[in-house]
């Protein structure tokens, strides 16, 4: 089995620990799942994700009241 390392947390580990990208050369993402999945997480706590989250109801509920009255 393929080994590669993963450049944030600098562990090298088995090919199946990362996430397919066929974009790339090795059909790998460059950072294994833990790394990417604590980055997701990380993002989605923040206060930045909160108020694209709630923008994003509010725009919602607008388009739905539009959709609703005659």
């Amino acid at each position: 089995m393929k080994k590669k390392r993963c450049p944030k947390c600098g562990r090298v580990r088995d090919e199946v620990c990362f996430y397919k990208d066929d974009s790339r050369g090795d059909g790998r993402s460059g950072y294994c799942m833990d790394c990417k999945r604590k980055d997701a997480s990380k993002y989605y706590n923040s206060a930045e994700a909160k108020d694209r989250r709630k923008a994003f109801a509010e725009w919602l509920a607008q388009k739905i009241a539009q959709v609703d009255t005659p």
